[in-house]
C-alpha cells in the first residue's frame, strides 16, 4: 500500500518556506503545527513513524510564539521560528525516554536535551515527537521491541530504512519537514534513498554528538549528526542552525569551523569522480543508470566527470568487523539486559558470540551450503575477541586505508564522487541479510567524509532487476527488493573531501534540480 499524498498545501511546503510565511503572518505557527500532527496521526497505524508524540507540548509552545509575533516590536531572529520538527528516537529530549529500542523499566526518561535538540530550539523550532529506530541501530529495518516495526510510505510493504528511518518515513508522508537523525554507517543516507528524500551526513567530527545514544563498541569517529528533509534547501537551513555560534561549549572535539555556503561553488571548476560498482555486489540497473544520468547532468553543466575507483570493499569490511565485533558482543549483551530482543539483533549476537576455533571453519560451511556472502565476511573476522593489540592494529589498518585514500583524491585531484547509496531500492520488510549491502555507505564512515544523498529518478518499467537467482539468503533479499519496485525512488550518493559539506550541497542541488 502507497500512502497518499496530503490534500493540505501547507503540508507539502519546505521547512525555509515554512519559515518564511510565519514571518511574513501568511500562516500560523499552531496552523502548521496542528495540520502535522493531524497528518502524523491520519498515518499512524499505517506506519507507526512517530512513537513519542509531544504534540500538547508543540501546540503550547506554537501558542507563545504566535503570541510573540502579534507583538509589533516582536522580531524572532531563529531560522526555524515556529517550524515544526521531528527528531530521532537516539536523541535526549527532556522528559522522555531514549531507549535505543531497548526494554528497559527502569529507564529515567532525559533530564535536558541532547545538543542539537537545544540548538534547534534555539532557532525557534517546535518539537513534534521522536521516530523509531531499529534495536541497538544495527538494522535497516526500524523495528524494535519497544515501539514496533515502522514501513515506508511509498509502499508498506518495505522498509524506510534505518537507523534514522522513523525520520524518513515522516517526512517522507509530509508528516514533518525536517528531522535530526544520525549516521553511523549509513542511518541517514540509507533512508534517505529509500524514502526518496535528502539527507546529509557531514564530516566526522563536525556536529557534536552530546545527548546522543551510543553502543560503547561502535568506533569511535564513525557517528555523525545530520539532517533530513524533501528539499536541499532545508538541509543547509539546518546546517546553520547545528552549527550557529556556540553550538556545544561543553565539547572541545567539535571542529570550530561555520555552516556551510553552497552558494559560492562553482560547478564548472569541479572535478567529480564516479563508480558505478563496488565491486563486492553490483546495483540494480535502476540504481547504476541514475550514477549515470547525475554525472552526465554535471558534466553538461561543466563540471569534469572522470572514472574513480571504489574504496576497497573488502578491506573495508576486515577493518569494520575487526573494530566493531573486538568485544566479541559484550557490550551488546550488556547493554540489552533482559530486554526482548529483535531477530536481527539475535543473529547478530550469534555471528559475534561463536568462539575462535570454529570461527575459522564455519566460512567454508556456509560457503558450501551457498550463503557465500556472508562465509566470504567471516573469513575476515577470525579472532571472537581482540587482544588490546590486536585492536590497536586493527586501528592502524583504518589510519593506513584513510591516509591512501585521501592521497588518491589528492593525486586525482577529484573534488567530489558519485555513487550508488545500495544495492537496492527500499527493502522488503524481514530482509535479515539484506544489511550486507551497506558497503556504499559505511565505507565513508569509516574515511570521515562528508555525503549527501538526494534523489533523482525512480525506477522504470523493465529495469526492476537483472539478478541472477541464488542459494545465497543475500542475493535472495536483494532480488526480493528488486521485484515490483517499478516506481519506487532511486538517490545518488555525493561524497566530498573533509569539511567540503558546500561542495556535496552545491552538487546535491543541481541534481535535484536536474
Amino acid at each position: 500500500m502507497k500512502i497518499t499524498s496530503p490534500d493540505s498545501d501547507l503540508l507539502k511546503l519546505s521547512a525555509t518556506e515554512m519559515a518564511k510565511r510565519i514571518r511574513q503572518r501568511d500562516v500560523s505557527s499552531l496552523e502548521l503545527v496542528e495540520a502535522h500532527i493531524a497528518r502524523i496521526e491520519q498515518t499512524h497505524e499505517a506506519l507507526n513513524a512517530v512513537v513519542v508524540p509531544l504534540f500538547d507540548q508543540a501546540r503550547q509552545q506554537a501558542k507563545h510564539a504566535d503570541e510573540l509575533l502579534t507583538k509589533s516590536s516582536a522580531n524572532p531572529n531563529g531560522a526555524l521560528f515556529g517550524v515544526p520538527v521531528t527528531i530521532k528516537e537516539f536523541f535526549d529530549v527532556k522528559g522522555t525516554k531514549t531507549t535505543g529500542g531497548i526494554v528497559s523499566p527502569n529507564k529515567k526518561p532525559a533530564s535536558s536535551d541532547a545538543a542539537m535538540v537545544s540548538q534547534l530550539r534555539r532557532a525557534g523550532a517546535i518539537v513534534l515527537g521522536k521516530t523509531n529506530v531499529p534495536q541497538l541501530g544495527l538494522a535497516i529495518e526500524s523495528e524494535n521491541p519497544v515501539y514496533g516495526r515502522t514501513s515506508n510510505p511509498h509502499d508498506t510493504d518495505r522498509s524506510p530504512g534505518g537507523s534514522s528511518g522513523g525520520e524518513a518515513a515522516i517526512i517522507a508522508a509530509h508528516g514533518s519537514p525536517l528531522g535530526l537523525a544520525s549516521d553511523g554507517g549509513g542511518s541517514i543516507r540509507i533512508p534517505s534513498h529509500f524514502c526518496g528524500l535528502c539527507g546529509l551526513k557531514p564530516t566526522a567530527g563536525r556536529i557534536s554528538l552530546n545527548g546522543h545514544w551510543k553502543l560503547p563498541s561502535f568506533p569511535n569517529g564513525w557517528n555523525t549528526i545530520g539532517p533530513i528533509a524533501r528539499s536541499v534547501e532545508d538541509l543547509s537551513l539546518a546546517m546553520q542552525c547545528f552549527l550557529a555560534p556556540n553550538s556545544d561549549e561543553t565539547d572541545p572535539t567539535i571542529a570550530p569551523i561555520g555552516a556551510p555556503d553552497a552558494s559560492s561553488i562553482d560547478i564548472s571548476k569541479l572535478t567529480i569522480g564516479y563508480y558505478e560498482d563496488d565491486q563486492f555486489v553490483t546495483p540494480s540497473p535502476a540504481i547504476r543508470r541514475a550514477v549515470r544520468e547525475s554525472t552526465n547532468h554535471l558534466k553538461s553543466l561543466g563540471a569534469e566527470v572522470v572514472p574513480f575507483d571504489a574504496p576497497p570493499t573488502m578491506k573495508a569490511w576486515e577493518i569494520n568487523l575487526g573494530l566493531f565485533y573486538a568485544d566479541g558482543g559484550k557490550w551488546m549483551k550488556q547493554m540489552l539486559g533482559d530486554s526482548a530482543k529483535d531477530a536481527r539483533v539475535k543473529k547478530t549476537l550469534m555471528l559475534a558470540s561463536i568462539p575462535t576455533i570454529p570461527r575459522r571453519a564455519i566460512p567454508s560451511v556456509m560457503e558450501s551450503m551457498g550463503q557465500t556472502t556472508t562465509g566470504k565476511l567471516l573469513k575476515l573476522s577470525r579472532s571472537k575477541t581482540l587482544s588490546a593489540f590486536d585492536y590497536q592494529a586493527v586501528q592502524e589498518q583504518q589510519d593506513a586505508f584513510r591516509r591512501k585514500f585521501y592521497r588518491r583524491m589528492h593525486e586525482e585531484k577529484i573534488d567530489a564522487i558519485i555513487c550508488p547509496v545500495f544495492p537496492t531500492v527500499a527493502m522488503k520488510h524481514m530482509s535479515q541479510d539484506i544489511v550486507l549491502g551497506y558497503g556504499y555507505t559505511y565505507v565513508y564512515n569509516l574515511l570521515g567524509l562528508p555525503a549527501g544523498v538526494v534523489p533523482t529518478t525512480t525506477v522504470a518499467s523493465g529495469e526492476e532487476t537483472d539478478r541472477k537467482t541464488a542459494k545465497d539468503n543475500f542475493i535472495r533479499d536483494l532480488i526480493r527488493a528488486e521485484e515490483g519496485s517499478e516506481g519506487l525512488p532511486v538517490g545518488v550518493q555525493v561524497v566530498g573531501r573533509h569539511w567540503r559539506e558546500d561542495v556535496v550541497l552545491a552538487l546535491m542541488q543541481k541534481l535535484m534540480a536536474g
